[in-house]
């Protein structure tokens, strides 16, 4: 019998398989296994190379085979921690499969009060959902909660993190800035008296700063945003190299921003980290801002090599995947009364309408190019999608256009905002009359600053990502601007971008209306703006207002029919949250997917092929192959 020597490192995320003495006919079937599933391998020295998480893969695989007439060998480890490594990826990987099917929760919520308590955790008491949540997270190797916002997700992460202490050292919270000031508050929120080194420090500046924060001896608990973790490699090498010298519980917080995986910057960071942490969670309300591919990233975070990725991309249903190993407390069981949903057609002014037209015909044409690859029209009709948004509200957006059409877009400018820009103005002046507070939102910065321009008598704020650091003297700073509409009396607008404003912030207790002036394909930010005013702690005596403008191109201006993308807007919203209902098996999600019943991307570039396609079938009414 053959013997395969195995070697995995942790540190330098690698492992290896050594062949010394085998038949060539088992390097071949290691070898076609690894193709045959996409790892990618280095041979060198009669062994096989690959990285940590596709080491563990092709152990799980090969050693289904192992007994199998021509796989005749059995393993060995180069050495104890190659060993350990590999026996606790086995052992992880049992526990998650027996936990798919029937999890045995082995501590009662009497034990988990007693525990907190001990550590001081008792200014805030756990929900009934909330405990529930945590005793499952427990009985979990590494866990997932997609608990809506408002939940208590960072409540419930703190406590499991609490009565994780004898298994970790330190926990780094990985998270966009929005959530800066969740993490930083919820420690004096829940715990007594709290010690220097259980409150969560903030991790700024270069590498070296970095190096000096994560080394303080006072802190235990870190938090960093995304933008800074990827900002360079020295930073990256800072976190990677704090998670190999410490047992750390690494959370990764709004996961849905790693859904590209290898293919954007976080989800590199994220899963290059993976196999350095003794312990993982992912917090996300909206998992699957797109559809089922999005949740194949945060899944092979929390495991990696256990084939989670290529069962979705083999069309398993991402809740047949992750069957037993997330949480999610829904919108029905936090008690809050439903918020009303409302919704306008609104026509488009005449050369604002002339100027949409010729932007769908152009759209249409390059769709239909025989001159363009497939590539360049993706590319060209994401922008056009945008270019369309824009002409829909606010047609001065468009000012690059007019060495194009400049007589049709000086007519539009002439013309001055759209009527969906002036009837969101007179929602918001009519709930000011009756002391009432609205937050617009908006894709577009100039719409934003326009609509703030409008509305100066109202006292406007601002939020979206070009408002100034906390340090910035400037008005529209983001905390000055939250902090103005929260307490100042006179102030009832803030006007936001849901790409800057959509994740942890917290309006419901001075805002009760929400109007869209428009939305783009995006869902999550879609799903989690509506979250911003209609969340835990929500009176239920309250009446939550949602209304949503669309644009409607009034006849004569074509001599064909000509779609609206608000339209193909819903239509996509609708799909991608019905799509996330079918994971997350929640009616609420179900209830608003069929509220878009004509028919989000940190904006319009993240459009899929499906999204797309809907976009020149609204437009030429006619059906479009793929």
């Amino acid at each position: 019998m053959d013997t395969v020597l195995v070697f995995a490192s942790k540190t330098e995320d690698y492992g290896s398989f050594g062949f010394d003495s085998c038949r060539k006919e088992l390097i071949d079937e290691f070898q076609n296994t690894c193709l045959s599933e996409g790892l990618e391998f280095t041979i060198r020295e009669n062994s096989l190379f690959l990285t940590l998480t596709d080491t563990f893969t092709l152990f799980r695989l090969a050693a289904r085979r192992r007994s199998a007439s021509e796989w005749n060998y059995e393993f060995s480890f180069s050495d104890k921690n190659s060993e350990f490594i590999i026996r606790n990826f086995v052992t992880q990987y049992r526990e998650a499969r027996q936990i798919s099917t029937s999890v045995k929760n082995e501590i009662s919520p009497e034990e988990i009060n007693s525990k907190l308590s001990a550590a001081q955790f008792n200014k805030r008491i756990l929900t009934k959902e909330q405990m529930r949540d945590l005793i499952h997270l427990l009985s979990l190797p590494h866990g997932a909660n997609f608990s809506v916002p408002g939940a208590g997700k960072t409540t419930v992460t703190l406590a499991l993190n609490t009565l994780l202490e004898d298994r970790i050292e330190k926990t780094l919270v990985i998270c966009p800035k929005s959530a800066f000031e969740a993490w930083e508050s919820v420690v004096k929120e829940c715990i007594e008296n709290p010690k220097e080194t259980e409150l969560f420090q903030r991790v700024f500046g270069d590498a070296r700063t970095i190096r000096m924060i994560l080394d303080n001896p006072k802190y235990n608990r870190f938090y960093i945003n995304y933008e800074l973790a990827t900002s360079s490699d020295e930073n990256f090498k800072e976190l990677k190299r704090f998670l190999g010298m410490h047992r750390v519980h690494l959370i990764i917080d709004e996961s849905h921003r790693i859904k590209a995986g290898p293919g954007s910057l976080r989800g590199r960071l994220a899963l290059s980290l993976a196999n350095l942490a003794v312990r993982k969670d992912i917090l996300s309300g909206t998992p699957m801002p797109q559809g089922a591919s999005d949740i194949s990233a945060q899944a092979e975070f929390l495991y990696p090599g256990f084939g989670f990725a290529s069962q979705i991309k083999n069309k398993v249903p991402p809740g047949v995947v992750m069957s037993g190993l997330f949480v999610r407390t829904k919108k029905k069981e936090l008690g809050l009364k439903d918020y009303k949903r409302f919704e306008e057609r609104i026509d488009m002014l005449p050369a604002q309408a002339a100027i949409y037209a010729i932007l769908c015909n152009q759209t249409i044409a390059q769709f239909h190019s025989d001159q363009l690859t497939r590539s360049q029209v993706k590319y060209l009709t994401r922008g056009n999608a945008m270019r369309l948004l824009q002409a829909s509200v606010f047609p001065r957006l468009l000012e690059s256009g007019k060495e194009v059409f400049p007589e049709i877009l000086d007519a539009a400018f002439e013309e001055g905002p759209g009527k969906k820009m002036l009837r969101a103005i007179e929602i918001c002046e009519s709930n000011a009359k009756k002391g009432l507070k609205t937050v617009v939102w908006t894709v577009f910065t100039g719409t934003l600053l326009e609509l703030q321009r409008q509305m100066k008598h109202l006292e406007a704020q601002v939020l979206f990502g070009g408002n100034p650091n906390v340090d910035s003297p400037d008005l529209n700073s983001r905390e000055t601007s939250l902090r103005k509409f929260a307490s100042d009396r006179d102030c009832f607008v803030l006007i936001a971008n849901p790409a800057a404003a959509s994740e942890g912030l917290s309006l419901h207790k001075h805002c009760h209306d929400a109007v869209y002036v428009d939305r783009t394909y995006n869902a999550a930010h879609y799903l989690q703006s509506i979250d911003r005013i209609h969340r835990l702690g929500l009176s239920n005596d309250v009446e939550t207002n949602v209304t949503i403008l669309k644009s409607n191109i009034p006849k004569g201006i074509s001599p064909t029919a000509i779609g609206g993308i608000d339209d193909s807007v819903m239509r996509r919203l609708r799909a991608k949250v019905d799509n996330l209902h079918q994971l997350l098996d929640d009616e609420d999600l179900r209830e608003i997917a069929f509220a878009e019943d004509d028919a989000l991307p940190s904006d319009v570039s993240e459009m899929d092929q499906d999204d797309i396609i809907d976009l020149i079938q609204e437009l030429t009414g006619k059906k479009v192959s793929k």
